[in-house]
């Protein structure tokens, strides 16, 4: 089969960051906007030689901090005391692979944070979401916490199941990657909480928070929401359970005006190229969107 259409929008895409790159505006926003604003960036999974390539290039523009020093400013109101483009590197979901990073981040004393799925991690279970294809990803995503596992069943992916690999993080690895990185909550099984009952959105939250300070001895101070999803409830639930400060996927900067239980967070992907982080780490990426979607 030809791969001729997606070789095509593969180039353009790469074209398109390398020209954005270098019209200037990533480099004016850094010593604008940025300066004084935190930046917090999202990876999911990237191969030691990519995250050591990620590194060099964040590291030659961003001030990278840990997120308890970028907490505390929050706290304390004094984002704009961190050091000039402060940025903070975070995974979510406690992938495997997230392992091997470990020697790149003790080579670059860089501390990340990990948001883990706590009902995965240890186990051989997968993320219910790598066996469906776009279309049955959507559908389960609308559906209701319990529909969704029925669904998810009726296809053949209970997410209990153990397997005969692990897509997570093993207890060892978690172990080895808590001495690098702050290991935070990111739920038990990573459902939609907007589409949960409230309920079974507390059960989810507390109990990944009681997870992580079983697993790794920490008390959590952060929560991250899967895929971003939350409304008034949901962020309630997590106050409620003792999280002053939780994490999305709206990709903005952070500054003393930002909502403690929704931070802005910009998704990288995993394949970037040099060029596209610099873009979506930049903010650009993101405003354009929110421009496209103002515009009449």
């Amino acid at each position: 089969m030809s791969t001729g259409p997606v070789d095509l929008k593969s180039r353009l895409r790469r074209c398109a960051f390398a020209l954005l790159r270098a019209s200037g505006v990533p480099l004016v926003l850094r010593h604008t906007v940025q300066r004084r604003r935190l930046t917090i960036l999202l990876f999911h999974q990237q191969d030691p030689v990519r995250f050591e390539s990620t590194l060099h290039a964040l590291r030659s523009r961003y001030s990278l901090v840990g997120m308890a020093e970028a907490l505390q400013a929050l706290e304390s109101g004094t984002i704009h005391l961190l050091p000039p483009c402060p940025l903070v590197i975070t995974f979510d979901d406690g992938r495997a692979s997230n392992a091997a990073l470990v020697p790149v981040l003790r080579r670059y004393e860089v501390r990340p944070t990990v948001f883990v799925t706590t009902g995965v991690v240890g186990t051989n279970r997968h993320f219910w979401w790598t066996a469906l294809d776009a279309s049955e990803l959507r559908h389960a995503q609308s559906l209701p916490e319990a529909e969704r596992i029925a669904y998810l069943r009726q296809l053949g992916h209970d997410p209990l199941t153990e397997r005969s690999t692990a897509q997570a993080l093993t207890l060892e690895q978690l172990s080895e990657l808590s001495s690098v990185a702050d290991i935070e909550p990111h739920t038990r099984t990573h459902p939609v909480l907007t589409r949960c009952t409230a309920e079974e959105a507390r059960a989810e939250i507390q109990g990944s928070i009681d997870d992580v300070t079983t697993l790794v001895g920490t008390t959590p101070r952060v929560f991250a929401y899967p895929n971003g999803d939350v409304n008034d409830t949901v962020s309630g639930i997590v106050a409620a359970c003792g999280i002053r400060y939780a994490v999305t996927t709206e990709p903005v900067y952070v500054d003393r005006r930002s909502e403690p239980l929704r931070l802005g967070r910009i998704f990288i992907r995993d394949t970037a190229t040099n060029s596209e982080l610099i873009v979506f780490a930049s903010g650009l990426h993101g405003m354009l969107k929110r421009m496209l979607r103002r515009a009449p």
